[in-house]
């Protein structure tokens, strides 16, 4: 009985409190006058501001309460330029985002136009000297769309994957890989592991050493020759 009563005492006082708040606007106040006052965007090398800014829908200056995590994890996931990431809205209306950029897989060039793209050919938006970098130039038309599937291949194989100097595709013929070393690999469109495998013999022999070019694009043959790229 004396439990419930305090209860009931404290209950009423509360709700005494709450009205007096509300009588003198304080939480009116508190709702509509607290803001994301800042946005804070961390490790982020390669993604301008702007740009970050401009993929968002939250601002700042708007409204603290009306805050939707739900719906800003949707605007992140939608940032292809980010691999990771996480955030926090702090009470003191900073909102801190920490991203992992993704790294420019290649750069496809086309009537002297450039972009840096995913595995999947997405143009990814980075501010980078391509000068600095160590990529892979990717050539030919609709090249971005069909690069995916010989990315899923040479991943498999990094011996490759990391001594490529640039690629040409053509619908018609297929991808022409042109090595580091100056080595050509001709390949068809199809059965892409299999002869990439095939590859992978003649590399560790020292038929690599004696040509410079070899076509697999004849299912079941392979010609090696030491025609230029």
């Amino acid at each position: 009985m004396r439990r419930n009563l305090i209860l009931f005492s404290i209950s009423i006082l509360l709700f005494l409190v709450v009205d007096l708040l509300n009588k003198k606007g304080i939480i009116k106040n508190i709702f509509t006058s607290k803001e994301i006052i800042k946005i804070k965007l961390l490790n982020s090398k390669y993604i301008s501001e702007d740009y970050f800014r401009s993929r968002i829908k939250v601002k700042e200056g708007q409204n603290f309460w009306l805050f939707n995590p739900m719906e800003f994890k949707r605007d992140l996931n939608n940032i292809k330029e980010i691999k990771n990431y996480d955030f926090k809205l702090d009470w003191n209306g900073i909102l801190t985002i920490r991203i992992q950029e993704k790294e420019p897989y290649m750069i496809w060039i086309r009537d002297n136009k450039k972009n840096f793209i995913d595995q999947q050919g997405n143009f990814l938006e980075l501010n980078i000297n391509e000068k600095k970098l160590r990529i892979i130039h990717l050539y030919g038309e609709n090249a971005n769309k069909k690069v995916s599937e010989l990315s899923k291949v040479l991943e498999k194989y990094s011996f490759i994957l990391n001594n490529i100097n640039e690629i040409n595709y053509d619908k018609k013929i297929g991808w022409n890989i042109k090595m580091i070393d100056n080595n050509c690999i001709s390949l068809p469109l199809k059965r892409l592991d299999k002869l990439i495998k095939m590859f992978e013999n003649i590399k560790n022999s020292n038929l690599y050493e004696k040509f410079s070019f070899f076509d697999f694009r004849v299912i079941g043959r392979v010609y090696m020759s030491n025609r230029k790229c």
